[in-house]
């Protein structure tokens, strides 16, 4: 009678292939402006106005109130014919990433 026999390799596993399409990084260390403008006595007040009143480019980003005037005035003009089923925008107590206060859209009842 035979006897079943087991065989256990001894080659090690190998690692699958790396992909190639990895892509590399590079890490840059930039000067953090922060501690220069403490340096300079600038308060944390005075960095956070100029963070909420320019976006990253450095372009003036719209009050509040000229956002929903914007809005108030786009829904008039019916932009869109969804426009038809909402009433006037108005600001909600949520705010956004940017610290704005969001638009609500209220559905037409």
């Amino acid at each position: 009678p035979s006897s079943p026999t087991s065989s256990i390799s001894s080659i090690p596993a190998q690692n699958p292939k790396p992909s190639n399409n990895k892509r590399s990084r590079t890490v840059v260390d930039v000067a953090d402006e922060s501690e220069e403008e403490e340096d300079q006595g600038a308060s944390d007040q005075d960095v956070e106005t100029v963070a909420s009143t320019e976006n990253s480019k450095g372009v003036h980003q719209l009050t509040d109130e000229q956002e929903l005037q914007k809005a108030r005035q786009t829904h008039a003009n019916r932009g869109s014919a969804s426009y038809a089923y909402f009433d006037p925008p108005q600001l909600a107590d949520a705010l956004d990433k940017h610290r704005q206060r969001m638009l609500a859209y209220p559905c037409k009842t």
